[in-house]
């Protein structure tokens, strides 16, 4: 049982598959970006469809609908008293912008944010979240998210740590890049437009 655990990761790109060491970034595999030759960038002009446009807000409207609230755990005295400050920090940063920029990740299949952190009273508190553009970015082939420099585009750079956030719609080991539900509105908005 002591060889099971604690163990490195077997089934990894670099064990099967002989081409991952030639590439560092893994390609997006959304099939309709594949075949039309498309990026994620033209799937924002999917969104000036007033059809398309109306279900995005839709769905968006429905969750920032929702109230959110923070409970402390009142036998924990800190707990208790950071509530206030935590929730101070969320008002600060707009928590329902925060949370429409995360609710793109559904259409685009993620969204990167990056958080941006500052010093007050003594605390380092994030300062804001800002949504960028998905395109932008990759993943390696250990899964991990980088960006896409002008200096670095084919393997792009490292993040640092506590620096960005990704919400990703429905990843997996084979793509992390989540699914874009604008790939299945790709073809008939096409049509739409071209016939």
């Amino acid at each position: 049982m002591n060889n099971v655990l604690n163990s490195p990761e077997i089934a990894t790109r670099e064990a099967v598959q002989w081409f991952s060491s030639l590439w560092n970034l893994l390609p997006n595999p959304d099939v309709v970006l594949k075949k039309s030759g498309k990026t994620l960038a033209d799937y924002r002009e999917l969104l000036y469809d007033p059809h398309t446009s109306a279900c995005e807000q839709s769905r968006k409207s429905g969750t920032l609908a929702l109230e959110w609230t923070l409970q402390a755990d009142e036998s924990d005295r800190n707990a208790a008293q950071m509530q206030a400050r935590v929730h101070e920090c969320l008002e600060r940063l707009n928590l329902y912008n925060v949370i429409e920029q995360m609710l793109d990740a559904p259409f685009f299949g993620m969204q990167p944010l990056e958080v941006l952190w500052d010093v007050q009273d003594g605390l380092v508190l994030p300062s804001a979240v800002v949504g960028k553009p998905p395109e932008w970015f990759a993943f390696d082939a250990q899964n991990v998210l980088r960006l896409k420099t002008r200096d670095n585009f084919l393997e792009g750079i490292e993040l640092p740590p506590y620096r960005f956030l990704v919400v990703q719609h429905r990843p997996t080991y084979i793509n992390p890049y989540g699914v874009a539900v604008l790939a299945r509105v790709w073809w008939a908005q096409f049509f739409k437009r071209n016939v």
